[in-house]
């Protein structure tokens, strides 16, 4: 079983943003105010502002500050479902260990790569854990959560008579490695010095995948090694990690065709929008977006290029209009390696 929620200590930053913003909600409500999902969201982003705006003082002000930008720059469903949701109050893993163990489950570990401690901190850390937690699980969680910090857990359980594995590995499954989109230029995704040969087998493969194998072959490293590097690198949200092949992203085009999906969201005005390779892409109002919402595959390059002035001025995207209408091609290139264009129609 998978359980998934927000973490004590780290979380007591959050909760004066989410608590101020819940109480104007209620408030809201209270005075006869019939409100959606998208009247909440525009309350509690009004009231962390108002908040911000007062120059407080008080220990939780930079809280707010920090909360206030988070909450601009996240998309409103995840700000409805996680931050203003009323279940959704943070717990100690100690907390969730203890309620599971009630119902006869156990804790394992953690899926996320970043929570995967015995791979992640350095050796020294790793020992000063065991040495004082123990040898149980959640009593090793629980002090790497108040030592370095964690906002959100997804956590593993198991029955308690089971004996699951602990240390975390990638057994004999075939992993396929793909590099986050991080711009069109082979080179430009970050790494650490331990990891930098691996990334650099990945960045060469771009935006294809390539194999955990064909990089230990490549390097002439054994595999053990090339599996540690990855969760690395996939902890720092550099890489995706999977077991089948991931899709190579389709090609603009002569007649570029943005996915519907994402039309529709830059119609909602929504910041975010989503692309084949479930990886959130900034939504902005301009002329980048623009070109993404004209390319429907009914227009040529020369259509576009036609066309994205008068569009971009009347739907207020012209941000950056004469550079993007410069570098036409090269943009619609990169929206293409984000995985935002659908494959061209037979």
């Amino acid at each position: 079983m998978n359980l998934s929620y927000r973490v004590f200590p780290y979380a007591y930053y959050e909760l004066p943003a989410r608590e101020l913003a819940q109480r104007a909600i209620r408030a809201a409500e209270e005075r006869g105010e019939v409100l959606d999902w998208q009247d909440k969201i525009r309350i509690a982003r009004e009231r962390i502002q108002l908040a911000v705006a007062t120059s407080s003082p008080a220990p939780q002000h930079h809280a707010m500050q920090v909360m206030a930008e988070k909450w601009a720059n996240t998309p409103d469903w995840s700000l409805f479902h996680d931050d203003l949701s009323e279940p959704l109050h943070p717990k100690r893993t100690t907390e969730v260990a203890e309620l599971a163990a009630e119902h006869g489950l156990r804790y394992v570990g953690e899926m996320l790569p970043q929570d995967l401690w015995q791979r992640w901190f350095s050796e020294d850390f790793q020992q000063m854990i065991r040495d004082e937690a123990g040898p149980d699980a959640v009593r090793q969680r629980q002090l790497v959560d108040d030592l370095a910090g964690a906002s959100f857990h997804s956590s593993l359980f198991v029955k308690a008579d089971a004996v699951p594995a602990t240390d975390p590995s990638f057994g004999d499954r075939e992993i396929h490695v793909r590099q986050y989109v991080q711009g069109t230029e082979k080179g430009a995704m970050r790494s650490d010095k331990i990891s930098a040969p691996v990334a650099q087998v990945i960045r060469e493969h771009h935006p294809a995948s390539v194999t955990a194998a064909e990089i230990a072959e490549d390097l002439g490293r054994s595999a053990e090694q090339v599996e540690r590097d990855l969760l690395r690198l996939h902890a720092q949200g550099l890489v995706q990690l999977s077991t089948v092949p991931p899709p190579v992203p389709a090609e603009a085009g002569e007649r570029p065709r943005t996915m519907p999906l994402v039309i529709e969201q830059i119609d909602q005005r929504q910041i975010f929008g989503s692309s084949r390779f479930h990886v959130p892409v900034g939504l902005d109002r301009s002329a980048r977006t623009a070109i993404l919402r004209l390319a429907d595959g009914t227009r040529d390059r020369d259509a576009l290029r036609r066309d994205l002035p008068a569009f971009a001025e009347a739907n207020g995207m012209a941000e950056g209009l004469d550079g993007y209408l410069a570098q036409l091609d090269a943009v619609l290139d990169e929206l293409a390696l984000f995985g935002l264009f659908a494959d061209p129609e037979a």
